[in-house]
């Protein structure tokens, strides 16, 4: 179905406080520690309405989303990040992949 990507691009190791909702409910709660340059996936198993919050140091970052299958979309990737400059970047938007 998808993803929620947490990508790195500093050179410190970060660590990224993330919670993913689906239709309210929790289903991952986590604290990702991410090396210099590295990335993580959380996967989305299942089309639904989702809600991701990510915080970096209290900074926080949060998006809704309403992920669904399609013929066009058969997987969708939303990317959260650390910048080269250490500060947490807000998400890109949803990428369909094909």
């Amino acid at each position: 179905m998808g993803s929620v990507v947490l990508e790195n691009s500093d050179s410190s190791t970060h660590e990224l406080s993330v919670v993913v909702k689906r239709y309210g409910e929790v289903i991952h709660e986590e604290n990702h520690v991410l090396e210099a340059g590295s990335s993580e996936q959380v996967p989305l198993r299942e089309p639904g309405s989702y809600s991701v919050t990510v915080a970096l140091d209290g900074e926080t970052v949060a998006k809704r989303e309403s992920l669904t299958r399609t013929d066009q979309c058969r997987e969708w990737r939303l990317s959260f990040g650390v910048s080269s400059d250490g500060v947490l970047k807000k998400s890109r938007g949803v990428a369909c992949l094909q």
